[in-house]
């Protein structure tokens, strides 16, 4: 293998990755590292609380658009709405 100046190996760029991957993998993926940074409970406590997207964000540690999507997918505004309708019941 050919080495730097300084007997370190050089990196080939033949053994980049080609691009080739699983659709169905990457596609988990980009939803598994959002879920990860704001689970379900997360957004759950964050719409209850009524903390702002920036707020949450810094909180957090994710973007304000990772925040919001979460939020959105996993309907926390509405199912904390939907909890306290029904505890005033």
């Amino acid at each position: 293998m050919p080495t730097t100046g300084n007997g370190r190996p050089l990196i080939s760029v033949t053994n980049w990755p080609t691009g080739n991957y699983d659709k169905t993998m990457e596609e988990e993926a980009n939803w598994l590292g959002p879920a990860l940074l704001v689970s379900d409970e997360a957004a759950m406590h964050i719409a209850a609380l009524s903390l702002t997207i920036s707020k949450a964000s810094d909180m957090y540690g994710a973007s304000e658009p990772l925040v919001r999507m979460r939020l959105n997918v996993t309907g926390a505004y509405q199912r904390v709405a939907n909890r306290r309708r029904f505890a005033r019941a």
